[in-house]
């Protein structure tokens, strides 16, 4: 398992991949699948959802992406599935800091954030 850091190196990477690729709509999908980013997306989230539970960081970043993948089209985010088991080892582990009062305040705005924004 990659260590945050290591995660982020990955993401940083991957969104320059995206936002390297042109044309169409269509042919950015293509090219996106393609070069395996929308895979390799799904294993960062499965990795940040099995350090959320010991890392905060780790969690904000797994709740990000659930959202993200819902919000924008993968032609423009690189993401387009994420493991269900992943997903949902990450909103049980958002309800457990949010009922144990965990969850710091920059999760809260996130939180609030996506709820107004979708």
């Amino acid at each position: 398992m990659r260590s945050i850091g290591e995660l982020t190196a990955r993401e940083q990477h991957l969104i320059a991949l995206v936002e390297s690729v042109g044309g169409t709509t269509e042919e950015k999908y293509a090219s996106i699948e393609n070069l395996n980013i929308f895979e390799e997306y799904k294993v960062i989230h499965s990795e940040y959802a099995d350090l959320c539970e010991t890392s905060l960081e780790a969690l904000k970043r797994a709740v990000f992406l659930v959202w993200y993948v819902c919000a924008e089209p993968p032609c423009y985010t690189g993401l387009n599935y994420l493991d269900p088991e992943a997903i949902s080892k990450t909103m049980l582990t958002l309800n457990d800091y949010l009922l144990n009062d965990m969850a710091d305040a920059e999760l809260k705005w996130m939180l609030r954030h996506y709820f107004v924004w979708d």
